[in-house]
């Protein structure tokens, strides 16, 4: 097998197949003449080719020395980058509700650059099932991360509600992969007011804003709400600070108690972006408003990840995150794909920000 993916490769190259200037866009082209090629050869038909979405490569194509993560863990869940740094740190969940980090060597342009370099291991009441942003401000600073709460105490103690509407600041270093310190918690809404549920946060690409959704009792309404990190991490107080009046925006989502970010949301400042997705092979679609409660677009159903695998188990969308790419930052899809014999797991990123655009200029 390995030397017919060889010969595969020497011809997509010979024969112009590969063409494209940049090392990143020959190395898409050549992964999809190969894999076409493969499902040529298992007599499968190709899936239809995406359109709007662009796509940008995996997560791990290399997997360095600390072992192989296709094989690890389970679905991923929350990403962010460090541009400083150029690391991807991924998220993902457990058994019995404990998550981990993963943290990956990142190139928005040469998917070749992009090597496994550590995970934390399992944990509890760390970072979140779903919702987490790397926070470094500038080079001088070290990354941090902010998390959602997670109800998890242990694999023996009861949930704890109220912690899925809280915040984390927490400080872990790939370097030193077992440990991760809790430096900060806040609450970021009333448990009186909002469901407890997972609040889902996110930071902006400025590292100034953080915002974060919950659920309303009185009329199932998402509400989004943002917050400055300077004032968050302002506050003086011990234990659980208390940041629910602290808030320098709400709004309420303007599909009212339609749920339209089950799996992820990102805020650029201006715009919010909620993802949804099937967590099998249904498709994903994304919806965005802007941060004063007004609708932008909802975009057409597609089923990114779908297209590189001849007979995928799962491919769900499982978060939205903004990277640098052609001197400005744009938003990208993660998309978790499991496939089977042998039982792997993969991050597929897709650039959506032509997607979005298109769809905005349909008046979709």
């Amino acid at each position: 097998m390995k030397k017919l993916l060889s010969i595969l490769m020497f011809l997509a190259v010979s024969c112009g197949l590969a063409a494209p200037s940049s090392s990143f866009a020959r190395d898409i082209t050549v992964e999809r003449v190969i894999k076409g090629a493969m499902r040529a050869i298992n007599g499968e038909k190709a899936p239809r080719q995406l359109q709007d979405s662009e796509y940008i490569g995996s997560c791990y194509p290399n997997v360095g020395p600390s072992g192989d993560p296709r094989d690890m863990g389970r679905a991923i869940q929350g990403v962010s980058v460090d541009e400083i740094d150029k690391i991807l740190y991924v998220t993902g969940n457990g058994p019995s509700g404990s998550t981990e980090i993963y943290a990956m060597r990142w190139d928005s342009r040469d998917p070749q650059k992009r090597t496994f370099l550590a995970r934390s291991g399992w944990h509890f009441q760390t970072f979140a099932h779903q919702g987490t942003s790397v926070y470094r401000p500038d080079p001088q600073s070290r990354p941090l991360f902010f998390s959602g709460g997670n109800a998890a105490a242990s694999s023996s103690v009861s949930d704890d509600k109220d912690d899925l509407l809280r915040l984390r600041l927490l400080d872990w270093n790939y370097r030193h992969p077992s440990k991760i310190n809790v430096l900060r918690t806040w609450t970021m809404f009333d448990k009186k007011q909002f469901k407890r549920g997972n609040i889902n946060i996110n930071i902006t690409p400025d590292q100034k804003q953080l915002i974060a959704r919950a659920k309303r009792k009185r009329d199932n309404v998402d509400v989004y709400r943002v917050w400055d990190i300077q004032s968050l991490l302002s506050m003086k107080g011990h234990g659980v600070i208390d940041a629910t009046q602290s808030y320098v925006k709400t709004v309420d989502s303007a599909w009212g108690d339609k749920r339209l970010d089950g799996q992820a949301m990102a805020y650029d400042g201006k715009y919010i972006y909620m993802l949804a997705s099937d967590q099998h092979l249904g498709p994903h679609s994304i919806s965005v408003m802007d941060d004063k409660g007004r609708r932008i677009l909802e975009t057409r159903q597609s089923k990114e990840g779908q297209e590189l695998y001849p007979n995928p188990e799962r491919a769900e969308g499982e978060s939205i995150f903004f990277v640098r790419r052609h001197g400005r930052y744009v938003p990208v899809l993660a998309v978790y794909v499991q496939v089977m014999h042998p039982n792997r797991k993969y991050c597929e990123f897709y650039d959506i920000s032509g997607k979005l655009d298109r769809n905005r200029s349909r008046g979709r």
